[in-house]
């Protein structure tokens, strides 16, 4: 069990998946990039290949908060970076 990911309670959801689709998401980059890892390692070992073309990263972020956005990757494949600004009030 991971216990990386956002708290809803006492519980950790860290993921979302339905069909062919998931959705992977932490509260910090440093989570994020454990799940990736994780995923990557899953895929290896059951023989899954994730697309990465169609696969991007998503930050949520304060109007007023500072981002240096840091690189992650899927299978040693760099993904596009989506940055939202929120006002935070």
């Amino acid at each position: 069990m991971v216990n990386v990911g956002c708290y809803v309670g006492c519980h950790v959801l860290n993921h979302l998946l339905f069909a062919d689709d998931a959705v992977i998401f932490a509260p910090s980059a440093k989570g994020l990039h454990q799940l990736l890892d994780i995923c990557a390692d899953f895929a290896i070992s059951h023989n899954i290949v994730f697309d990465t073309v169609k696969s991007q990263c998503l930050i949520v972020t304060s109007k007023w908060a500072p981002v240096n956005p840091p690189a992650f990757y899927l299978n040693s494949t760099l993904l596009p970076l989506i940055l939202i600004n929120i006002l935070v009030i």
